[in-house]
């Protein structure tokens, strides 16, 4: 039977089968958990990734999409009709409380959806990835948790380069969220993202073999 670890505001819980290993996988905005994601799935990682569920529930016409559509307007429409997340951020992230209204009618769908896909897969070692883990209360619902973290500068140029936005712009972003500071304190294991692209993906590989490897040893002897 699945087994419910914990809740997220209130607003649902992660249901888990007590047979299955769950890694969250968590960071600050830009701080590159879909790269660390990305490296795990080329070792076989069954991978649910919270900000893909978002945009896949967000989609035109869906439920999500006219909720809204119908908080925040036309405006924040691209011209073929989605989400222009962008737009949205911008207007999100200047303000804590629209922030939370956000979050508020997205996280019951996100966690839903997460504990469908939990539920179907067959795999008995999976990797939930979600910016919001921590400050979602998620973290007694896995068994390791993940933090990818890096300096300051280089997360704000990366935010930068992806999004588009300015500087004044990536740092709003940046304190809407816990500090990394703050969040390698709940870490079991810390992915520093402040190197090269080959340092991190050592850091990755060897961490994924360390459990796997332990993983494989404990189901031997059980």
């Amino acid at each position: 039977m699945p087994v419910p670890r914990t809740g997220i505001q209130g607003e649902g819980k992660i249901e888990v089968k007590e047979t299955i290993v769950l890694i969250g996988l968590t960071g600050g905005i830009g701080s590159g958990k879909g790269t660390a994601a990305k490296i795990l799935a080329e070792f076989g990682a069954k991978i649910i990734d919270a900000d893909v569920i978002s945009r896949e529930l967000t989609k035109q016409g869906l439920p999500l999409w006219r909720e809204i559509v119908r908080r925040w307007g036309k405006q924040i429409l691209k011209e073929d009709g989605e989400i222009d997340r962008k737009k949205l951020a911008s207007i999100v992230f200047s303000s804590y409380r629209e922030l939370e209204e956000l979050n508020s009618m997205t996280h019951p769908a996100i966690i839903a959806e997460v504990n469908k896909r939990i539920s179907e897969n067959p795999d008995d070692l999976m990797v939930l990835v979600a910016p919001l883990l921590i400050e979602a209360g998620i973290t007694e619902a896995v068994d390791y948790l993940w933090v990818v973290t890096l300096d300051v500068e280089k997360q704000i140029e990366r935010i930068i380069q992806r999004d588009g936005c300015n500087r004044e712009e990536a740092q709003a972003r940046i304190q809407a969220q816990m500090p990394l500071i703050e969040k390698v304190k709940f870490a079991d294991v810390i992915i520093d993202n402040s190197g090269t692209p080959e340092f991190m993906r050592e850091q990755v590989v060897k961490e994924w073999k360390n459990l796997t490897g332990n993983k494989e040893e404990s189901l031997a002897g059980d």
